[in-house]
């Protein structure tokens, strides 16, 4: 039922966070939460998961400070409709689990390239969707992303601080895989034809044929 935790002021916050200090694990789904700010829970000292499933929450906030010993948190089925509405999670130092299913954001995007994007816009992310993010996921997901980007950034007539803006790990992925950025430039450019770095990608579909997973 409803939580009612966004109705507490500041000082009943803290005084949340004094009296559940311990609090390891908590469970907020279907809490009726329309829109999480939660300062309430950004100060429990010990909350390492949390989970938000099949709550009308928006976004995740941005509390400085806030959740300490966050490592995993669940908004599948959510109202997550954009990028920016998960920016939040990059102020949690120590998280890096995340499930994030059936919002309009995973839905409108699909479920392979909301994958792919998630492992790239945040570096700290080590396990998604509760499957471990390996080495080699990552760099192609990385490699794939500054593709994108930068092709993006080579359209005419883009607003180039707001695509920087909103891609933050961009620059810094661009530059961990210069040779990918350099490809693509060079492929505007009409210097390559039919080589370039993305002709040796392929897109594979793994099927379970496990009963109890089909």
């Amino acid at each position: 039922g409803q939580s009612h935790l966004l109705d507490l002021h500041t000082s009943q916050k803290l005084k949340l966070a004094a009296a559940l200090p311990l609090l390891q694990k908590l469970d907020l789904s279907q809490g009726g939460l329309e829109t999480y700010h939660d300062e309430a829970l950004a100060y429990l000292p010990g909350l390492e998961s949390l989970s938000l499933d099949e709550n009308p929450i928006e976004a995740w906030p941005e509390v400085d400070g806030g959740f300490p010993k966050l490592l995993h948190v669940q908004l599948a089925n959510t109202q997550i409709s954009s990028w920016s509405a998960l920016s939040g999670l990059r102020l949690c130092p120590l998280w890096q689990s995340l499930r994030l299913r059936s919002t309009p954001l995973t839905e409108e995007v699909g479920s392979a390239s909301a994958r792919s994007q998630l492992i790239a816009r945040f570096p700290s992310l080590a396990v998604l969707n509760a499957s471990l993010v390996s080495t080699i996921e990552r760099q192609e997901s990385e490699r794939r992303y500054v593709a994108n980007v930068t092709r993006l950034l080579q359209k005419k007539d883009v607003d180039r601080s707001a695509i920087l803006a909103e891609h933050v790990t961009y620059t810094q992925l661009s530059q961990v895989h210069a040779t990918v950025l350099e490809s693509v430039q060079a492929e505007a450019s009409g210097r390559l034809s039919g080589s370039g770095w993305n002709d040796s990608l392929v897109t594979v579909s793994v099927r379970s044929m496990a009963a109890q997973s089909c």
